[in-house]
């Protein structure tokens, strides 16, 4: 098989002259005077050793003087004894033929058959001899399996390069998004996120003066008649201020991830891998597009779930049947205020509008539920959401460790890999 040149100027020709080489059982190795001390062909010659693959090397378009002629094979079979290629003949040790230029048969515009005859004459001779076809096939197959060692275990070291550099570049992204969850959960116990008009509008509801007495009195203690207790206060804008408050908190938590997006980007761009990375996916320095709507339907299913457990709460309790005329919607929009700013979240250095709307919503649902009740709930509750939010920075994340070209499970298959070319070399040595 006439194989593409190696030197050729298309990759995919290059590519399949080496799997020529690395399946061949004989080599016929064709270069020219003016190339044969080149690098390229150097190269191939030491990977065809490396290989074991038995070689005959043929030197074309030699002059036409025969000094001229001997000097050049002279000193490419110098050039072939210096790197210790003697032992890699097909026959015996390794022989250099020349064809001098011009050497043609008018009657077939091809090479006259005379001039190649020292090769001709060993495939002719092969042809005829099964054994020695059969010891050359053992030779490359000998040499092929002693050159796995050491072909493998640079593709080994690869392999465990590779699996560290993908661990350290999915390390540091873990470490930015969990830099960013961090100051999410920060932000939501101090209530920080929540816009002032929110908590103004929420404040004038629980501070009037129906909500204020069951703060202060207690559930039971309001005056019998719903009706008359609660007709001079405000109507609770629960909807307005549940919807307005997840708004902010998905604002919030896409703020954070188009942050953690950037700061690994920028981090992976010192690595040549993370910034190849990059280059083929340049969405990755902020979120995904869909990211805002991914949160606020989970927010928004988190914050009707609140609904239902305080109405299950509510089942059986005397108090909260007269609290339930403030609407379960109010009582479960304090109680998802209460998870976002509440008073173990919020210290004299944070005081304010949130810290008022945190200290009155606790002693709000207090009064209607317990203080016990009402701890558990809120860690409960908080816990969900934080399940929520940390979902959500691990999607957005995993698109970083998808970008990476590298399989972070190849450092097991290098190990494996390894064992198995050992086993092959011990049991080919037996």
């Amino acid at each position: 098989v006439d194989a593409p040149d190696f030197d050729s100027v298309e990759q995919a020709n290059r590519a399949l002259a080496e799997r020529f080489l690395d399946a061949a059982d004989l080599l016929v190795f064709v270069t020219t005077d003016t190339r044969y001390a080149d690098d390229v062909p150097w190269t191939m010659l030491h990977r065809a050793k490396q290989r074991g693959v038995p070689l005959l090397t043929l030197i074309n378009r030699l002059p036409q003087d025969a000094a001229d002629r001997d000097a050049v094979l002279d000193d490419y079979r110098r050039l072939l004894r210096d790197a210790d290629m003697a032992g890699s003949g097909a026959f015996g040790d390794l022989q250099a033929y020349g064809v001098t230029e011009g050497s043609l048969d008018p009657a077939t515009n091809g090479l006259d058959a005379q001039s190649v005859a020292p090769v001709s004459d060993a495939l002719e001779e092969l042809r005829h001899d099964a054994d020695q076809r059969k010891d050359l096939v053992r030779r490359g197959l000998a040499g092929a399996i002693e050159a796995l060692p050491e072909a493998v275990s640079r593709i080994v070291a690869e392999m465990r390069e590779e699996a560290t550099i993908a661990d350290s570049l999915i390390t540091s992204a873990r470490e930015r998004y969990q830099e960013q969850e961090d100051q999410i959960a920060t932000t939501i116990d101090q209530g920080s996120f929540l816009r002032s008009e929110v908590l103004n509008e929420w404040q004038d509801f629980v501070g009037a003066n129906a909500v204020a007495r069951i703060v202060s009195h207690g559930v039971g203690k309001v005056a019998a008649t719903i009706k008359a207790a609660f007709r001079p206060g405000p109507p609770a804008p629960a909807n307005e201020v549940r919807e307005a408050a997840l708004d902010d908190l998905t604002a919030l938590i896409v703020s954070h991830a188009d942050q953690a997006a950037a700061d690994t980007a920028t981090t992976w761009m010192a690595n040549d891998y993370g910034a190849a990375a990059l280059s083929e996916r340049p969405d990755l320095w902020g979120s995904t597009p869909g990211l805002a709507d991914t949160v606020e339907a989970a927010l928004d299913a988190w914050g009707r779930s609140i609904g239902t457990e305080i109405a299950k709460m509510g089942e059986g309790r005397r108090g909260f049947a007269r609290a339930a005329s403030l609407g379960v919607n109010a009582v479960g929009t304090g109680a998802i205020l209460a998870v976002f700013a509440h008073t173990g979240g919020i210290t004299g250095a944070e005081a304010g509008i949130a810290a008022m709307t945190a200290v009155v919503n606790q002693a709000l649902l207090e009064a209607i539920f317990g203080e016990s009740t009402v701890a558990k709930f809120v860690a409960a509750a908080r816990e969900r959401l934080d399940a929520i939010i940390d979902d959500a920075l691990t999607a957005e994340r995993e698109r970083f460790t998808q970008s990476l070209d590298i399989d972070t499970g190849s450092s097991a298959l290098a190990d494996q890999l390894s064992a198995t070319v050992d086993s092959i070399v011990s049991a080919s040595r037996r």
